[in-house]
């Protein structure tokens, strides 16, 4: 007998690109940014890291449910991390934190006012192939919860 398992997949368009160093300010996505899509809040950054330089991933999340609704942000990857949501600077860690989860995620966690459309920018440096998890959740509650109906857009070339 076989067994067959069948589900949505939720898949997240994204565009990368590497740049020197770690940026303070969001940096701009060129043209030339390559466009993928992952299966799912982990993202293979292999195929875009370059040895010595920062992998820059850009999002675009819709929150359905509400416009400015506090929400927990939830990003991690194998190296130092810095986050913009919007061109402000939300995050920055080390990358030494790996327990992809809404209630137990350190300092790898934000909870900030998102705004939908919300462009999500995220560097990772030193060029270190691994998963980049980014979660988007609820930030109030026990143990929070994913949060529902978000909606991922392929983000433009600013």
């Amino acid at each position: 007998a076989r067994e067959l398992q069948a589900g949505l997949l939720m898949t997240i368009p994204y565009r990368a690109w590497t740049v020197e160093g770690l940026p303070e300010a969001e940096p701009p996505c060129p043209a030339g940014a390559v466009l993928g899509e992952a299966a799912g809040h982990e993202l293979e950054l292999a195929p875009h890291a370059v040895a010595g330089r920062t992998t820059v991933v850009r999002l675009e999340v819709k929150d359905l449910m509400s416009r400015e609704a506090l929400r927990r942000l939830v990003v991690q990857a194998p190296g130092p991390v810095r986050v913009w949501c919007e061109g402000e600077r939300v995050l920055d860690h080390d990358g030494t934190w790996h327990v992809p989860a809404l209630h137990r995620s350190g300092a790898t966690v934000r909870d900030l006012a998102l705004p939908s459309p919300a462009r999500l920018t995220i560097a990772v440096a030193g060029g270190a192939a691994g998963t980049l998890f980014h979660a988007v959740g609820e930030a109030r509650g026990n143990c929070n919860r994913w949060a529902s109906r978000l909606e991922y857009r392929v983000p433009q070339v600013s």
